[in-house]
């Protein structure tokens, strides 16, 4: 299945997020978090025997986690205070300081999640997330507990207080804040009436214009495919548009479009996050563990970090990456063999922002 996926570079270093909805928009919620980018040289380490890190004086006070892999891990770290009681709804309030040395070895409550017994999905997404299934690797473990004092860090730094101050990279996880679902085959009549939802009468422009330039996709790739594009890629789009027009910090656009070996993934919702993080061994339930899908995390993680480090993408393993602009809206399309494309979905950007529904 093709799979047009985009999301932009933010300006700053300090924020990525992306959302997209493809292969049946499961998405999954989990307490905010944020962690570092693994450079290359670390894939392919097995994971060794944890040992202590050295305390740590931070501004709420000292706290001690653990090296694995020569990387300092600190999990759990609060960034602001118990959203429960008064704090509810409210803006975030920083967190008490505390006394002693806090251990910072085990992860933080999650957000508050729906009901599982309210929600007549949640028996389909648990079988997705699974142990064993592809979306595994992105289910949290049962033993961590939902809370409101959910504002916490997991931080993952290569040294503490052994050099010069390094470029922090942000991760915020992704899932829509809810629980998701996967969505179940349509038929060609189906096709049309769920269209229709997304584009009233515009419907049938819009499926003649797929099934043109998407010959080979079924039904349910097609519906699967517009919600991508009329969504996450035309909202992409938009976010790098304006980071364009406001002048302040370049803008970059990718489209990750490298297919999953595993039966039936195709390109999912989620699957560029191992190749940023260079995690692919302990994802190759999602991923496979093929020499070619390393050498693209390689390049990709590479791309994530020199934005960390410069507000600039560009490294020596990918094609020259310009920025965006109206003008040629340069996309870089990731796949084994990457390369610049403008404006990559001109026709169906063009047919999307004309017959899109007011929110």
């Amino acid at each position: 299945m093709k799979a047009d996926r985009y999301w932009p570079f933010p300006v700053s270093t300090n924020s990525l997020s992306r959302r997209d909805f493809l292969e049946g928009s499961c998405q999954l919620a989990a307490g905010l978090s944020a962690s570092l980018v693994m450079p290359s040289w670390l894939h392919g380490q097995e994971k060794t025997a944890e040992s202590r890190s050295p305390v740590v004086e931070t501004a709420n006070g000292r706290v001690c986690g653990a090296i694995v892999n020569g990387i300092h891990v600190f999990k759990g770290l609060p960034y602001g205070a118990p959203t429960s009681g008064p704090n509810r709804f409210m803006p975030p309030r920083k967190p008490e300081a505390w006394t002693g040395v806090r251990d910072a070895l085990n992860f933080g409550p999650i957000a508050p999640q729906r009901n599982p017994k309210l929600n007549p999905m949640a028996a389909l997404a648990a079988s997705i997330y699974a142990p064993g299934k592809p979306m595994s690797i992105f289910a949290y473990p049962r033993q961590i507990r939902e809370g409101e004092d959910c504002l916490v860090l997991d931080i993952y730094t290569p040294g503490v207080g052994n050099g010069p101050r390094r470029p922090v990279m942000v991760w915020l996880h992704g899932g829509g804040f809810a629980q998701g679902s996967a969505s179940a085959s349509v038929y060609d009549d189906d096709l049309k009436k769920r269209v229709k939802t997304l584009f009233g009468d515009n419907g049938q422009r819009v499926i003649d214009l797929y099934r043109k330039t998407d010959p080979s996709l079924n039904p349910y790739e097609l519906f699967v495919l517009m919600q991508t594009d009329s969504t996450m890629a035309i909202n992409s789009i938009r976010i790098a548009e304006r980071k364009s027009a406001a002048g302040r910090a370049p803008a970059y656009l990718y489209n990750f479009h490298w297919k999953s070996p595993i039966n039936g993934l195709h390109s999912p919702h989620t699957l560029e996050i191992p190749f940023v993080f260079n995690n692919i061994k302990i994802a190759k339930v999602l991923t496979g563990d093929s020499p070619d899908a390393f050498e693209l995390a390689n390049k990709v993680t590479d791309a994530w970090v020199a934005f960390a480090r410069t507000g600039n993408p560009n490294t020596a393993g990918m094609p020259a990456w310009p920025t965006y602009d109206e003008k040629n809206r340069a996309t870089m399309v990731i796949d084994n063999q990457c390369q610049i494309v403008n404006d990559p979905i001109r026709e169906k950007r063009l047919l999307l922002v004309e017959v899109a529904r007011p929110a």
